[in-house]
């Protein structure tokens, strides 16, 4: 069974990335008669070791001691369903939507946004660190689970969408994305496919509804507070005149599920808008246009902007929040010290090959690279371990945190 019978030909848009006409694999294979190229793409990014790795890592608290809050795998589950669920919608291809999203975060350090910011800040003489640009070293170099080629082999377009599902890169992209498009032509100033931009939306979409869920579990803020966001306050103002205005977490979550309802939505509005009045007739018309063709409306968006700005001052940089991102960030830098000062203190298969072991450069990515791949708990142990638990009040206090609004 091939994609034209899974999905049929007839009901993907013309725009559409259909697998017949994939520009491959860098290393060719024989492709599989049951399964598309990109469904195959999906099932190689679920069974690697760096999306079981997703589990242990932050999402927006670290090492939470309550069992509800997302970490980073549940995120990209329920990117990837909204992924899917769109390109279904648009007509577009589900499971190239569903592979970028699989592996939109594959290369998130330990510690989430804290820790990428640190190694960023680490590497910046090295060529720096991009967790989207580390997601291609993953998928192209350290996944190890084939004999003819390192990394998974993923599809032209998977690879694509992992880069540009953001946009377009534009002035000197990161040396990982220099390597891959040397060898790809990945047209780094076009945008994505339609099903690469799904693949961002749907990334939107999902943490923006449940870190205002999670912030309520957390006590980060109260209903009250997140009522007076303008898309918040529509919704909670639905569901009263059904439910009553009392507050409570079934309240809330009704109100949560209505503005992820209207997001979802919104965006099949006004992508279709777009698309019907840009007149495209093949993939390379949705990279070629002159903005996404998937997108929020401007109300939406200027929604959408309230919330990440309520959410950065009151949860993500929250004085509680902030001390527990730092201390996480020494965590990062003092390992990453320690690695550099002798390489040889890195796994073998982690260390600078041959002639490149004098490489300051050199240890200093491939550091990175053994870093990056360490899930919250790993890289704490790890420091534990280098500094003979000479601050062991510091994991009690990233472990348990204490009250998020103190």
């Amino acid at each position: 069974m091939n994609e034209e019978l899974s999905t049929p030909q007839s009901r993907l848009a013309e725009y559409a990335s259909v697998p017949s006409a994939s520009k491959g694999r860098r290393y060719e294979e024989t492709e599989d008669p049951r399964r598309s190229i990109y469904q195959r793409d999906c099932d190689r990014i679920v069974h690697s070791a760096a999306f079981r790795r997703l589990m242990h890592k932050t999402q927006v608290f670290i090492a939470p001691d309550r069992d509800h809050f997302r970490t980073r795998l549940t995120h990209t589950i329920e990117v990837t369903r909204v992924a899917r669920s769109l390109a279904e919608n648009l007509t577009l291809n589900p499971h190239l939507a569903e592979a970028i999203a699989l592996a939109h975060d594959l290369g998130h350090p330990p510690f989430g946004h804290a820790g990428e910011d640190k190694l960023k800040c680490l590497t910046k003489d090295y060529g720096g660190f991009e967790h989207n640009a580390q997601a291609i070293r993953i998928v192209t170099r350290f996944e190890q689970g084939y004999i003819d080629f390192k990394g998974l082999n993923l599809s032209w377009e998977t690879l694509e969408g992992i880069v540009k599902h953001n946009g377009p890169i534009s002035g000197n992209p990161s040396y990982a994305v220099s390597e891959l498009d040397a060898d790809m032509k990945l047209r780094l100033d076009t945008y994505g496919s339609a099903e690469a931009q799904v693949a961002a939306i749907s990334d939107d979409i999902a943490y923006n509804c449940h870190d205002l869920q999670d912030g309520l579990r957390a006590d980060c803020f109260k209903q009250s507070e997140i009522a007076a966001l303008s898309l918040v306050g529509e919704a909670f103002e639905d569901v009263s005149q059904t439910h009553g205005s009392k507050c409570t977490s079934e309240i809330a979550h009704a109100a949560l599920r209505k503005i992820f309802d209207r997001l979802v939505n919104d965006v099949l509005d006004t992508s279709w808008a777009i698309i019907e009045n840009a007149g495209l007739r093949c993939p390379d018309d949705v990279r070629e246009f002159s903005g996404p063709v998937v997108a929020f409306s401007r109300p939406v968006k200027n929604g959408l902007d309230e919330i990440r700005e309520f959410l950065f001052r009151r949860m993500y940089r929250s004085d509680s929040m902030v001390r527990i991102r730092d201390l996480a960030k020494g965590f990062v830098a003092d390992l990453f010290q320690y690695y550099m000062e002798d390489s040889d203190r890195l796994p073998e298969n982690w260390r600078p090959e041959g002639s490149k072991r004098g490489d300051k450069t050199a240890r200093a990515r491939c550091v990175a690279d053994y870093i990056s791949g360490m899930t919250d708990g790993y890289a704490m142990r790890k420091h534990k371990e280098i500094t003979d638990g000479k601050y062991r009040d510091l994991y009690s206090e990233v472990i348990y945190g204490g009250d998020l609004n103190s």
